[in-house]
């Protein structure tokens, strides 16, 4: 099955993962002991939205090849999207021990943390990001977003001022990067940053331009 990609629909992806699904399905029945299979089919389970099937699936790659990186990566991300964040923590960390040059192991590892409001150790994990990835432009908004957790408002502005310099239409980034400016008493910049975000669909932004702005 070939799909253009510009005109990928939810039917689409459906599609695809259903034949994954299928298809490892198909090989782990001919090599029950296939831990590649096992995490294939437990990825195309999470874009599913199955994360507690495809958590069972990463648990038998993992049960097959202790040394995959990849699968507890991906069972760490399950387990993030289940709130799970000591679990996606554990499972980090020992993808990172297997793989300490992973910079998404070390993002979603410090995400895990950040919401354990452990915003240091977070931040801790951003800044191993940036070192393996400088580019990382996810990265950037997370770690100003961990900085204003913490009141370093300038801080947290250097980054947001990254993630927008990688991403000009990064509208989450426009609005925290308006929060540190308030908080710096920049109040002009920040609405100019909060009409930014608004214009580039974060709706959200207009309480702040209602309340700080006006209309």
């Amino acid at each position: 099955m070939v799909i253009v990609m510009s005109k990928v629909t939810k039917e689409d992806i459906r599609e695809v993962c259903t034949d994954a699904i299928q298809e490892c399905s198909k090989a782990i029945d001919r090599n029950p002991n296939y831990a590649w299979a096992y995490n294939m089919r437990g990825y195309a389970k999470a874009i599913l939205l199955d994360l507690s099937g495809a958590i069972e699936d990463y648990n038998k790659a993992i049960e097959i090849d202790p040394n995959s990186a990849e699968a507890y990566y991906n069972r760490g991300n399950a387990k993030l999207g289940l709130t799970d964040h000591t679990g996606a923590i554990q499972d980090y960390n020992k993808a990172i021990e297997i793989d300490p040059n992973s910079a998404a192991t070390y993002h979603n590892r410090g995400l895990a943390k950040d919401f354990l409001s452990n915003f240091s150790g977070a931040i801790e994990d951003f800044n191993k990001v940036i070192q393996i990835d400088p580019n990382y432009t996810e990265v950037y908004f997370n770690r100003g977003y961990a900085k204003n957790s913490l009141t370093d408002y300038a801080g947290a502005l250097e980054d947001m001022n990254k993630a927008v310099e990688l991403n000009p239409k990064y509208a989450e980034a426009y609005f925290f990067r308006g929060f540190s400016k308030f908080e710096l008493s920049d109040k002009e910049g920040a609405c100019l940053d909060w009409r930014k975000a608004h214009e580039l669909g974060f709706t959200e932004a207009n309480v702040f331009i209602k309340k700080y702005c006006g209309l």
